[in-house]
């Protein structure tokens, strides 16, 4: 953290709604424009400079090029074991195939927080469910300690409890489980998630917490904590 740092916000103006009122269309998407929704809020320092943050979310085909090669070099720092085989020079954050939305909080192009979230139809105990992976969060090391972290995931919560899916999900170290609590999200300890199918899969010990959004979602919590979930990769 920045010992200087005073976060005093002395002005929000929020831009565009991230949301269209009152339907629930499959993420929100707007057919053109940029950014789905912006904040900007100035923060006052120490030495009496402003400095301008800007929380925006970003459709795949729309997030500024700039924003996702810094994104990839923070992952291919952060997660090497990504970058292997035919992913050695991956150049996006999610396959661009799986409409996946960018969450960005920069200051003059830098970017300082990010994460995405992207799209799947996935069977589970006998049931087809739309589910949203949640990943890629991240702060750049200069920049932690200012609460940034915490925005960026509550950004993406919010998005997806406006979304039209059934149920979210992530994937983490046991050790974030309250980080990630602290936006809304359960925890299913010793619940069973395998990559692959159930003919041939690799089982995947990392803790999966959940959002269970929809009404079918929120019928199938008992499903999803007891029965193993098959994901095509662990996002």
């Amino acid at each position: 953290m920045f010992g200087a740092l005073h976060t005093t916000l002395l002005n929000i103006a929020i831009l565009h709604d991230a949301v269209t009122r009152g339907a629930r269309p499959a993420l929100a998407l707007p057919e053109r424009g940029g950014a789905i929704g912006a904040i900007f809020a100035t923060s006052a320092q120490a030495d009496g400079s402003v400095i301008m943050i800007e929380r925006r979310i970003y459709r795949q085909d729309e997030l500024p090029e700039s924003l996702m090669w810094q994104a990839v070099s923070f992952m291919r720092v952060q997660w090497p074991s990504i970058f292997k085989g035919s992913l050695r020079l991956l150049k996006h954050t999610y396959p661009p195939d799986m409409g996946t939305v960018h969450f960005a909080i920069t200051e003059e192009g830098v970017l300082l927080s990010y994460a995405s979230v992207m799209r799947m139809d996935l069977p589970h105990a006998g049931e087809r469910y739309v589910v949203h992976g949640f990943g890629n969060a991240f702060t750049f090391p200069p920049y932690r300690g200012e609460g940034l972290g915490r925005q960026v995931v509550d950004m993406a919560t919010g998005f997806l409890r406006e979304s039209d899916a059934d149920v979210a999900g992530l994937f983490c170290a046991p050790g974030l489980e309250r980080f990630y609590a602290a936006s809304g999200w359960e925890a299913l300890p010793g619940a069973v998630t395998r990559v692959g199918t159930p003919e041939r899969f690799t089982a995947y010990g990392e803790l999966r917490m959940m959002l269970f959004l929809s009404e079918k979602g929120r019928q199938a919590r008992t499903a999803f904590a007891g029965e193993p979930l098959y994901v095509p990769w662990p996002w």
